[in-house]
């Protein structure tokens, strides 16, 4: 008999297990049945939290879903360029809603902020404070105002109209909400209280299997989410009775690394199960069973190098089956990455590796310019995205020609989306190559674009690449530190401090900063410095920087490539003539 289902998953529960075969287990149903697939989703309602006029500070309460600031204007004021952000103060961590406001917007005189997701159920807010564009150009709104977005879902399964012999069936959505959704079934579509079954799944996972059987006959079904938004209701007919047996048999499984292309791979089923099965890309594998263990025994030739897709099953004697999908990864003698602490250098399988790395590096015709400048490693955004095709490779070879290294990243949507079958392809595509030093989890989790990865959902998709690549780190660059070290810690085992500053001293008071936030939580967290010569004083002041990041952190990384030379030549002229280790005077 199937148990029940760990419906509200905390924080903390996320946390604590690096891998958890009974949530993998859900994960793994999940893909198999198509339920991770995106789907579009309607507009939410709005809802006016507060407003404002002039300077004033306005509260609001019960803040939820997507929240924007709205201005409205007199109409002689749009053509002055107003502009200016919202302070918004969300459980005491600051963020902001900002935008840029010019002559393009409506003529009615609204203009609108970008759209910040707020994580948190029954969030208190305050708010206010317009900025002026400029000194010359003092426009301040007619109102302001706080709005709140309901957080849509769509329906999946049952069908609207379905007849399933089942009655333990599973209720399947969609939803992007991170406060997750309250499940309704009722026999009258209008669910009144006393007369409705409810289950509450406070996780991303996005079905619930019912366990009590359900009576044959008319139900109505649907799901509110966490924002306040309840989904049109859908009709299905149960045909089996209440009693038989209708549970699937317990098929747990979860991503696991190969050390060797001959090792097997063990996942876990009822002992009620008669029959089971394992599939690698469409092909059976052979499978060894005792008890309520199983072995899957890879293909002849060994696991393919990279990442696999497994298909499970297993059925029971009275017919019922389930079925599952998890990832298997091997590439096997990849050294081992470590990052030191203070003052300590990367370690790539007992060789020491000074990191001197730059962002936006995306074109191969830069390599040998970016080397000369004494850089190593390089990363690009441009590759974290869905790219997964030649190009990749090509640019990896020239790295690797060159013996510079790269860390990382994969896209924030599949993250945000819990997409792991895209998430597996991106993994795939770089766990063999040894220029890969680290993955970059993510750039501003907590902030990045105000649409938020939620910490639940950032922790299980770094048990996910921790799982099929133990052999290198994690990174996290984190923009509010607050909020980060709050909601974050344990999420990454390297931090890049972003230190845009004048000065050197100015740049120790940055790490020594990040290393007391985060201290206490996650004492044994590795930290690199981001600098950026665009925001230094001069050559020498950047200069500093550079050696204060190397010397008391994990290398050091400058941001960009892209800003401070391709573009404008700054960087070449603040690195030119430097008398510093790992950096050529050299064009």
């Amino acid at each position: 008999m199937r148990s029940s289902i760990a419906l509200c998953v905390g924080l903390a529960a996320c946390a604590a297990l690096a891998v958890d075969e009974r949530e993998w287990g859900d994960i793994g149903k999940a893909e198999a049945m198509g339920w991770c697939v995106p789907l579009p989703l309607p507009n939410g309602r709005d809802r006016v939290l507060a407003e404002y006029s002039g300077k004033t500070w306005a509260k609001a309460t019960n803040v939820t879903g997507y929240v924007r600031a709205e201005f409205e204007f007199a109409p002689e004021d749009m053509e002055k360029k107003p502009g200016g952000y919202v302070e918004l103060y969300l459980l005491g961590v600051k963020g902001m809603v900002n935008g840029n406001y010019n002559r393009s917007y409506p003529a009615d005189g609204k203009v609108s902020t970008k759209r910040l997701l707020v994580m948190d159920p029954g969030t208190q807010a305050s708010f206010g404070v317009l900025k002026e564009a400029s000194a010359k150009e003092k426009v301040h709104p007619l109102c302001c105002r706080l709005i709140s977005t309901e957080m849509t879902a769509v329906l999946r399964h049952p069908a609207d109209g379905a007849e399933i012999a089942d009655n333990t069936p599973d209720f399947a959505w969609y939803t992007e909400d991170p406060l997750g959704v309250t499940v309704e079934i009722s026999r009258d579509p209008s669910f009144p209280e006393g007369a409705t079954l409810k289950r509450r799944r406070a996780d991303a996972i996005p079905f619930v299997a019912w366990n009590e059987p359900l009576p044959s006959g008319i139900w109505y079904w649907r799901v509110t989410t966490g924002s306040g938004y309840a989904t049109p209701a859908w009709r299905f007919r149960q045909t089996m009775s209440a009693t038989v047996d209708c549970e699937p048999p317990v098929l747990r499984c979860a991503p696991d690394c190969m050390a060797t292309s001959m090792q097997h791979y063990r996942f876990a089923v009822g002992k009620d199960t008669v029959r089971v099965s394992a599939e690698l890309d469409g092909v059976a594998l052979a499978v060894r069973r005792r008890s309520d263990k199983v072995e899957v025994l890879p293909p002849e030739d060994g696991w393919p190098v990279g990442v696999s897709r497994l298909d499970l099953s297993a059925k029971d004697a009275r017919g019922n089956a389930a079925r599952a999908v998890t990832w298997v990864s091997c590439a096997p003698e990849l050294p081992k990455v470590s990052w030191g602490g203070a003052g300590g250098s990367v370690d790539l399988g007992g060789k020491t590796f000074d990191l001197v790395a730059i962002y936006g590096v995306d074109r191969e015709s830069d390599l040998d310019r970016v080397s000369a400048l004494g850089f190593n490693c390089v990363h690009s955004y441009a590759r974290d995205g869905g790219m997964v095709d030649g190009r990749v490779s090509r640019f990896l070879d020239a790295l690797e020609s060159r013996g510079m290294k790269t860390y990382v990243s994969v896209n924030r949507e599949d993250v945000r989306q819990c997409n792991y079958s895209r998430i597996a392809e991106k993994i795939g595509l770089y766990l063999p190559r040894r220029c890969l030093i680290a993955w970059y989890l993510a750039d501003e989790p907590e902030t990045h674009d105000f649409r938020p990865v939620h910490p639940a959902v950032f922790r299980r998709y770094r048990d996910f690449v921790r799982a099929l690549d133990p052999t290198r780190p994690g990174v996290v660059s984190h923009n509010i530190i607050s909020c980060a070290a709050q909601r974050y810690s344990g999420c990454s085992d390297v931090h890049f401090s972003q230190a845009y500053k004048k000065t050197q001293r100015e740049v120790k008071s940055v790490l020594e900063g990040h290393r007391n936030w985060f201290g206490e939580r996650q004492p044994n967290l590795k930290y690199s410095l981001i600098v950026n010569p665009r925001a230094a004083m001069s050559a020498e002041e950047f200069a500093a920087q550079i050696a204060y990041g190397r010397s008391n952190g994990c290398g050091i990384v400058v941001y960009s490539w892209f800003e401070a030379l391709r573009k404008t030549g700054t960087m070449e002229k603040l690195i030119k003539g430097m008398s510093i280790a790992g950096f050529s005077s050299q064009d």
